[in-house]
């Protein structure tokens, strides 16, 4: 069983909710406490600053899915 924390890093057409950077904080918390890693998710089209700020707040690493048809993807309307 992984130890490691999975943070969804929330954007829409390149920008990040903040919420989403400070939950990489708390993450990283959580994940020393358990012996993981915190691994961020990030969905959208060229998001590679959005993958290195997350690595600047937290992140040991980044998992990217880019396609067009993810640059606006949303759990719920904004």
């Amino acid at each position: 069983m992984s130890n490691n924390v999975l943070v969804w890093i929330d954007q829409n057409n390149g920008h990040v909710d903040s919420i989403a950077w400070e939950t990489l904080g708390v993450a990283r918390q959580l994940s020393a406490g358990l012996g993981g890693q915190v691994v961020a998710l990030v969905l959208g089209e060229a998001v590679g600053s959005q993958a290195e700020h997350a690595v600047q707040y937290g992140a040991d690493r980044v998992l990217l899915a880019t396609a067009p048809t993810l640059n606006q993807f949303r759990l719920e309307p904004s």
